[in-house]
C-alpha cells in the first residue's frame, strides 16, 4: 500500500464530550490476518456518524469489536469514558448494537418481542419500539415470520432503541428496505441522536441516506481510518480541478471524479486557509473519490 493511502485522516477536532473514543485498536485473525490496524477515532455525543469502505474492509470488525464482542489484538475502546474490554458487561450497558443478519423469534410478533425486551431490562422504554413499529406500519400482532424482511429488521431496531443506548451502532441496517422506508429510519434514527443525546455510527453503502441523514464521516481502508470529519469541514478542504491543471500549492490529488467523462476532473483536498481556484463539489462526489482513491492503493474492489 501506497503512502497516501496510509496517511493520518482528515480529523475534525470534536468540541463538546466524546460518546465513544478508540485508540490504536488493532484486530488480527488466524488465517485471514491483520483486520484493524492501529486504528483511532472519536465520535461525538449526539452525533450520526456515517462508516463508509470498501467490501470486506473491516466495517463490521470495528463495529463488533466497539460492542464489545470482538476482543481486539491491541489498542482501547472506551464508551462514555469506560474501558469496553476492561470494564466487564458494565461497560457495555450503554451500547446498542444491530448486526447484519438480525434474530427474531419467527412465531413470536413484535408485541411480544417489546414485552421480553421490557421484562429484562429495567428502565426499558417500551414507548419507543411501539411508536416506531406505528409510525413506520409494521403490524404488530404478525408472527416476525410472516412480515417482509425490511419489517424485520425495522423489528430488530425498534428493539435496540427502546434501551435508550448512549451508543448505537447499526450494521448495514437499512439493506433489505425500499428507498422510501430507508429515509423514514435515517429520520427517526437522527430524531432518537437529537431527542436522546445518542451517538450513532451506522456501516452502509447506500451513500444517498448516508449524506442526508449523518453530519459526520468515516472512510474505513487499509486498516485504518483515512478520511474523518464533518460534511462542512469536508466540504471545506475538498475542491475539484482539471486533470491537466497543476497543482496547487498546498494541495493534494484525492482521485479522480467518478463518472467524469470528457471534462475530466480530479478530487484534491486543500487547507481552506490558502484557497484555491478550483470548484465545489457535492459530498457524495467527495466520498466516492476517497473510496476510489482506496481500491487504486489496493486493487479492484467493490465499494461498499
Amino acid at each position: 500500500m501506497d503512502a497516501a493511502a496510509r496517511s493520518s485522516p482528515d480529523r475534525t477536532s470534536p468540541g463538546g464530550p466524546l460518546a465513544c473514543t478508540v485508540d490504536g485498536l488493532s484486530v488480527r485473525y488466524r488465517g485471514t490476518g491483520q483486520v484493524l490496524d492501529d486504528l483511532s477515532m472519536a465520535l461525538p455525543a449526539g452525533s450520526v456518524t456515517a462508516l463508509i469502505g470498501p467490501n470486506g474492509v473491516g466495517k463490521s470488525t470495528l463495529l463488533r469489536t466497539i460492542a464489545g464482542f470482538e476482543r481486539p489484538t491491541s489498542g482501547r475502546v472506551r464508551v462514555d469514558g469506560v474501558d469496553v474490554h476492561g470494564g466487564g458487561s458494565a461497560a457495555r450497558g450503554s451500547t446498542g448494537f444491530l448486526p447484519q443478519r438480525v434474530a427474531l423469534y419467527p412465531a413470536s410478533d413484535a408485541r411480544a418481542h417489546i414485552a421480553w425486551a421490557a421484562a429484562a431490562r429495567p428502565g426499558y422504554d417500551r414507548g419507543i419500539p411501539e411508536r416506531m413499529l406505528r409510525d413506520l406500519d409494521v403490524p404488530m400482532d404478525r408472527r416476525t415470520d410472516r412480515i417482509s424482511g425490511g419489517q424485520r429488521v425495522i423489528v430488530a431496531l425498534a428493539l435496540v432503541l427502546g434501551t435508550r443506548p448512549a451508543l448505537l451502532l447499526l450494521d448495514e441496517p437499512t439493506e433489505a428496505m425500499d428507498p422510501l422506508v430507508r429515509l423514514e429510519v435515517y429520520g427517526l434514527i437522527r430524531d432518537l441522536a437529537q431527542r436522546y443525546g445518542t451517538s450513532v455510527l451506522v456501516a452502509t453503502h447506500q451513500l444517498a441516506e448516508a449524506t442526508a441523514a449523518a453530519d459526520r464521516f468515516l472512510v474505513l481502508g487499509g486498516g485504518r481510518i483515512t478520511l474523518d470529519g464533518d460534511a462542512p469541514t469536508l466540504l471545506a478542504t475538498h475542491r475539484t480541478i482539471h486533470a491537466d491543471a497543476p497543482l496547487p500549492p498546498g494541495a493534494a490529488w484525492v482521485a479522480a471524479v467518478p463518472g467524469g467523462g470528457a471534462d475530466r476532473r480530479v478530487v484534491i483536498r486543500i487547507d481552506p486557509d490558502r484557497p484555491v481556484a478550483g470548484d465545489a463539489l457535492t459530498l457524495d462526489d467527495l466520498l466516492l473519490a476517497h473510496l476510489a482513491a482506496l481500491r487504486s492503493a489496493t486493487g479492484p474492489a467493490v465499494t461498499r
